[in-house]
């Protein structure tokens, strides 16, 4: 049997390496497909620039509220990843967010649960974070042609829901994707207990993991977690939950997080001026 690949797409952005680093703890083939200016891809495989991502570059229409550079990568990776196991003959293989650390094994998670051609295995319990998830190449192939539909025939529409206030995304069309074809399945792995979702809410107000022995498990039921996502602020995390983290990584990452703080505090010091200014002339 095969044993699918687990695909990161790496930006340059300073956390990918922590994700790296900790896929490579465990016993499975790590592929990092890098792209550090728009037109000079590099990867395991050199002949990555096709039609296909020269049309998502062509068609992409920045509608969100987030950095036009990282939105635009978390639509384009798709394509590097179908056009890497199409050259590299993969028919199936684990697709990860790169501000997520695996603490488990992904592929005995795929074997558990037997993720067929028509299904989407997702890591947590939630189409909206389909960023991480065992895909086969099929079904790839789809989500790259409804990615590209939406941009060319559906691009009105797209730019009305973003004046409603909706970002735009790639997880809001991979949500759309699964939903609108019945033939897909969507296979979610939460009762494996093997990701959290951590956001503000959830890891500042509630705590709900805990480390022990360097390995991450639920509070509630002493269960262990098997990736951890890191969203927004929480990357500033990641290196202090690596295993592979040592001394001048955790002093740069406290640098980094100094610096996100003042930077904070002068965008929110900006704000209040800003509202004190139109209290006053009002």
């Amino acid at each position: 049997m095969q044993t699918p690949p687990t695909l990161f797409f790496d930006e340059n952005r300073w956390f990918v390496k922590y994700a790296v680093q900790q896929a490579r703890k465990t016993d499975h083939k790590v592929v990092i497909l890098q792209n550090y200016a728009d037109d000079t891809p590099t990867c395991d495989s050199p002949n990555i620039p096709n039609e296909r991502i020269s049309k998502i570059n062509e068609l992409y229409v920045h509608l969100s509220e987030n950095p036009y550079r990282a939105e635009y990568f978390c639509f384009a990776r798709w394509f590097y990843f179908e056009r890497y196991m199409q050259e590299n003959d993969i028919n199936k293989a684990i697709i990860c967010d790169s501000d997520v650390l695996i603490f488990e094994s992904p592929h005995e998670i795929w074997n558990q649960f037997d993720i067929k051609n028509n299904q989407v295995g997702l890591l947590c319990d939630s189409l909206l974070s389909g960023g991480t998830c065992m895909i086969h190449l099929n079904t790839l192939h789809q989500f790259c042609d409804f990615i590209l539909y939406q941009y060319e025939y559906q691009r009105h529409n797209l730019k009305k829901e973003h004046e409603k206030g909706t970002n735009i995304s790639d997880m809001l069309f991979f949500t759309k994707f699964i939903s609108d074809n019945i033939e897909f399945e969507p296979i979610c792995l939460n009762n494996y207990d093997n990701e959290l979702v951590i956001d503000d809410s959830t890891i500042i107000k509630n705590k709900l993991y805990k480390f022990k022995n360097k390995k991450p498990f639920l509070r509630c039921n002493d269960n262990q977690i098997a990736s951890l996502h890191y969203q927004g602020s929480n990357k500033y995390l990641m290196p202090f939950h690596n295993e592979s983290s040592n001394l001048i990584d955790i002093l740069k990452n406290i640098h980094r997080i100094i610096i996100y703080w003042a930077n904070s505090k002068i965008y929110l010091d900006a704000k209040m001026r800003n509202f004190v200014n139109i209290f006053r002339s009002s």
